[in-house]
């Protein structure tokens, strides 16, 4: 019986929101909410996402010095980490840091190493979080993963953090990534938080043309049925793509074309097992937690139901109805709730 039982799990951020290192200043995740409230009001939402995106607009946060910051010189890179970090350090003292959060260094190893370094100089001013992720851009071979661990490590001790404050997460955006994720994994230890899916630049690393490339084309699709296959059964985060049609402009039409376009994908993202997405526009935050929501409380009642036969049953195979269950298909009953309870869709008061 304790093996059906509903635990409480490590709480997984439902999304992943980049903004340019240069755009990170105190007060942003407020702004974000509002600004997606009042896009709200022509779109229209439930009292349940209006509550979270008064509350909690974002639940994940990377400070990007990679595509969201362009390419800029390093004097003008090195200015911008250390007031990101002054921020930084600023908005932990107000207690103003979402869930999680990180920032996004280029790829190339000096150069991400001084980024970093100027960053923490400063952002150490007021106490780190428990951890702070460092994404790793571009990543393609296991040896690129195990020198950016060591970056880490030695920040680390340069800085006198606790051990692991520094989380490893990797950015797959190319097909050779995608034959090397054990290795990769591997490489990173224990120090690896997730995995994100770069859609576009994948699909432009395999000669897709730019009007055929999106989230739903089959090579998108497999490369994060092999990330699913591989992260896992480690117990690793594997984060989607980004939805590129955004709500932005005068056209009411054209908005809620991106929001109904935007709240598909998330569903669909959930029946693969992906439960975190990459978003890039506060309006993507109605559509996100909408999907979200919806999708829980839909399927909840015949969930709950059948879970609590099944338990009443002392856990036997049984039919309902038309609905077979026994061990096996319960564990996805188990994964559907504790899912539903981690990303605030319901609470354990609920399943009662």
């Amino acid at each position: 019986m304790e093996r059906f039982l509903i635990k409480a799990a490590k709480r997984q951020p439902v999304h992943v929101f980049y903004g340019g290192a240069h755009l990170f200043k105190s007060g942003i995740f407020a702004k974000m909410g509002q600004r997606a409230l009042a896009l709200a009001e022509d779109i229209g939402i439930s009292s349940a996402v209006r509550e979270k995106l008064e509350n909690e607009p974002i639940e994940d946060y990377r400070i990007d010095f990679e595509d969201g910051f362009g390419e800029r010189s390093e004097a003008e890179e090195l200015e911008t980490a250390k007031q990101a970090g002054l921020e930084f350090a600023r908005m932990s003292k107000d207690k103003q840091l979402p869930f999680r959060i990180g920032i996004r260094p280029k790829a190339e190893g000096r150069r991400a190493r001084h980024t970093l370094e100027t960053f923490l100089k400063h952002a150490t001013a007021s106490p780190l979080p428990a951890s702070l992720v460092v994404t790793q851009p571009k990543i393609e071979k296991a040896e690129e993963a195990k020198r950016w661990r060591e970056m880490l490590e030695k920040a680390e001790f340069h800085f006198h953090l606790p051990p692991l404050t520094l989380r490893h997460e990797i950015m797959v955006e190319h097909p050779t990534a995608i034959r090397g994720l054990s290795e990769i994994a591997k490489a990173c230890e224990n120090r690896l938080e997730s995995a994100h899916f770069g859609c576009y630049d994948y699909l432009s690393a395999m000669w897709i043309p730019a009007p055929a490339q999106s989230l739903d084309h089959p090579y998108a699709m497999r490369a994060r049925w092999a990330m699913q296959q591989v992260m896992a059964p480690l117990g690793i985060a594997t984060s989607d793509g980004a939805y590129t049609q955004l709500p932005t402009g005068e056209d009411l039409a054209a908005k809620q074309a991106a929001i109904a376009g935007h709240r598909e994908r998330v569903t669909r993202a959930l029946t693969e097992g992906l439960y975190c997405g990459w978003d890039l526009h506060p309006g993507q935050l109605i559509s996100r937690y909408s999907a979200l929501y919806d999708y829980f409380h839909q399927h909840l009642p015949a969930m709950r139901q059948r879970y609590q036969a099944f338990l009443a049953s002392q856990t036997k195979a049984r039919v309902s109805g038309t609905q077979f269950d026994d061990a096996a298909t319960v564990e996805g009953l188990l994964v559907f709730l504790r899912r539903g309870i981690g990303c605030g869709a319901f609470t354990e008061a609920d399943l009662q």
